[in-house]
C-alpha cells in the first residue's frame, strides 16, 4: 500500500534493496579515519538528475576533490 501511494504521489522515488550494517561506533570511527567523503550541502540533484554511475565523480567535482589525491588515513592533527 505504501509503495502504491508513493507511486501515485508523482514524487520521484528510488527503491533500493540491500543491506548495510555498522557495529557500535563503527560509522563514527570510519568518519574519523577519513573513510567517508561528505557532501554537506543540499544536493538532491545528485540522486535525481545524475546517473548512478556518475554520482561519485559528480560529488567529488562539487567538492573540488581530485580522487587521485585521496589517501587513506584521514585528517590527523
Amino acid at each position: 500500500d505504501v509503495l502504491r501511494a508513493v507511486e501515485r504521489s508523482g514524487q520521484p522515488f528510488m527503491l533500493v534493496l540491500g543491506y548495510a550494517g555498522w557495529g557500535a561506533g563503527q560509522l563514527t570511527e570510519e568518519a574519523r579515519e577519513g573513510t567517508w567523503v561528505w557532501v554537506e550541502q543540499a544536493t538532491p540533484e545528485l540522486l535525481w538528475d545524475v546517473p548512478a554511475e556518475e554520482r561519485w565523480q559528480s560529488a567529488l567535482d562539487r567538492l573540488g576533490v581530485d580522487a587521485s589525491r585521496i589517501v587513506p588515513g584521514g585528517a590527523q592533527a
